[in-house]
């Protein structure tokens, strides 16, 4: 059989199976499709977290109420964490005697008033006054 026979057999069983032949297509496809989102998300993640890991200095360490997630259960249980606040700040604060500066931030979504107009849904960040001293990229001398 030369080349062009085969490839007219090749479309000859195509077209007598049309719903196979379809459906063999879309689970190609699909399955392609899914592998090609797995692979980004999880290079997007790496990108993610390295960055983050980055930013920070070896000697910097930063409490939050979630953490570093790795999992759906440990995210519902960082969800059952109470919320951090002042108290916890200033419990630090007495604890880390030898630490150069800490610092806190709160960020929250909220409504914003001023007079007769408001914003909804705002993100409101406050922060204590060294707050941009302690971030680990500025030179200590």
């Amino acid at each position: 059989m030369s080349a062009g026979e085969l490839f007219r057999e090749a479309l000859r069983a195509i077209r007598a199976h049309a719903l196979r032949s379809f459906l063999t297509l879309l689970g190609i496809i699909i399955g392609v499709s899914t592998l090609v989102g797995v692979v980004s998300v999880i290079a997007g993640l790496n990108s993610f977290v390295l960055e983050k890991v980055i930013q920070l200095a070896p000697d910097v360490y930063v409490v939050t109420k979630f953490g570093i997630i790795r999992g759906r259960e440990e995210f519902l249980d960082a969800l059952k964490r109470r919320d951090l606040d002042w108290s916890d700040y200033l419990a630090l604060q007495r604890s880390l005697v030898l630490a150069d500066d800490i610092a806190v931030q709160a960020v929250s979504q909220t409504a914003v008033k001023y007079r007769d107009r408001r914003l909804p849904d705002m993100q409101v960040i406050g922060t204590t006054a060294n707050c941009w001293e302690a971030p680990p990229w500025r030179k200590r001398t």
